[in-house]
């Protein structure tokens, strides 16, 4: 019998593209796909024509900006290095330090968008990864997404209730402190979450990260 065919939506974070999810996309099921959303600021550009929905995977700021027809038809989604807020609510201390790193990110932004965003993404990537840079669609919507980013909350009751819910985190992740896990897991109580003791914010290229993105797919596909 063939195997049921897997339909993810992805959606990446902040000033990223579609590139971010090759490594994921070469783990897919068998005869599944990745739909891949590109973004302009906090919004889709446009949405994918896609008929049936089985899961959403988000990474970073990706999980605010999850278009409602698609979280509506989705059974499961997997947030990777995700926030209910980027400055926490719940220390104060790691709170101040969150505003002081969005000023300076948006300083460096202010001086060069595309070295600033190629800085973002080098210590997630591999060495010598050649940066797509194209995936800085609109400079100027990609500030206003990063200048939001210390005032956005995720609304949690757009969520449907049946949805199955992972939360994937990294212990070194120098972008998002475990306190923003630990907000996080809190809004979704029943969500099963994963802390990645060797990955930092790039959970998408890490490899323990990879594997439990891995078998949540092929546990579905397998239930189907």
């Amino acid at each position: 019998m063939e195997k049921q065919k897997l339909n993810l939506v992805a959606i990446h974070g902040w000033a990223g593209g579609a590139w971010i999810w090759e490594d994921l996309q070469a783990k897919l099921p068998l005869s599944s796909q990745l739909i891949a959303i590109e973004r302009e600021g906090c919004f889709p550009s446009s949405l994918p024509p896609v008929d049936k929905v089985d899961g959403i995977i988000t990474h970073s700021f990706g999980l605010h900006c999850i278009p409602l027809p698609i979280l509506e038809k989705a059974k499961f989604l997997i947030i990777l290095s995700g926030f209910a807020s980027f400055i926490p609510v719940t220390d104060l201390l790691i709170a101040k330090k969150q505003k002081q790193a969005l000023t300076l990110l948006l300083r460096k932004y202010n001086k060069d968008p595309y070295q600033c965003v190629a800085d973002f993404y080098s210590h997630m990537l591999p060495h010598n990864t050649k940066l797509p840079f194209a995936s800085v669609y609109n400079p100027d919507k990609v500030k206003t997404e990063l200048a939001s980013l210390g005032n956005v909350s995720l609304n949690k009751a757009i969520f449907p209730p049946i949805l199955d819910i992972h939360i994937l985190h990294g212990v070194n992740d120098d972008i998002l402190p475990l306190v923003c896990f630990d907000e996080l897991t809190s809004l979704f109580p029943t969500a099963k979450s994963y802390l990645l003791n060797e990955t930092g914010h790039g959970s998408f290229t890490s490899q323990e990260g990879i594997s439990i993105c891995q078998d949540i797919m092929n546990a579905y596909v397998t239930s189907l």
